[in-house]
């Protein structure tokens, strides 16, 4: 039986950011970096099984919207691993980007900053902006070349956000901000 066109994209999602992930790894420390690479790993072992596990079929129809229970798997620790080491830059919900092709799922966005500075605010509305953006572009993408880079920029966003989560909340926590 063939994989269907959805699992090869979806497939293609995961290896381009283990791709991202391991191009990550020299600028990190080293919890940082085995958090990357254990991403990458179980993003690897999704890719393998959305290009290799047969989809189920329903009464000689085949079923293009679901996910082989290994990628599933291998996609929820990617999440855990993610959602554990805020500081890497990677959603939480990571494994979305993954099957937005299979599901048609919305890209994940990072939580709202709230700072009080006018700048950050500022810096926080830009990467946000641009955050949707690059999801409205990534949903029309037609190509693999265009997929990738689009997650880069996405990712290289939701690492812009992670170090301005980190900026605003010592910015938040000054004296002066206590009000």
């Amino acid at each position: 039986m063939a994989i269907p066109q959805t699992a090869l994209n979806a497939a293609h999602c995961a290896r381009a950011i283990a791709t991202i992930a391991r191009t990550r790894l020299p600028a990190l420390n080293a919890p940082s970096r085995a958090a990357l690479v254990q991403i990458a790993e179980r993003l690897d072992a999704a890719a393998l099984a959305l290009e290799t596990e047969d989809p189920g079929t329903l009464d000689g129809i085949t079923i293009t919207n679901t996910l082989p229970w290994d990628a599933y798997a291998a996609l929820s620790h990617a999440d855990d691993i993610a959602a554990n080491n805020p500081t890497i830059g990677f959603p939480a919900d990571l494994g979305r980007y993954v099957t937005a092709p299979i599901f048609g799922d919305d890209a994940p966005m990072p939580a709202p900053l709230q700072p009080r500075s006018a700048v950050l605010a500022g810096q926080a509305a830009d990467l946000i902006a641009r955050l949707h953006a690059t999801h409205a572009h990534l949903k029309t993408a037609t190509t693999p070349d265009v997929t990738t880079a689009l997650l880069e920029t996405a990712f290289t966003l939701h690492r812009k956000h992670a170090r301005l989560a980190a900026a605003a909340a010592f910015d938040n926590a000054r004296p002066c901000n206590q009000h």
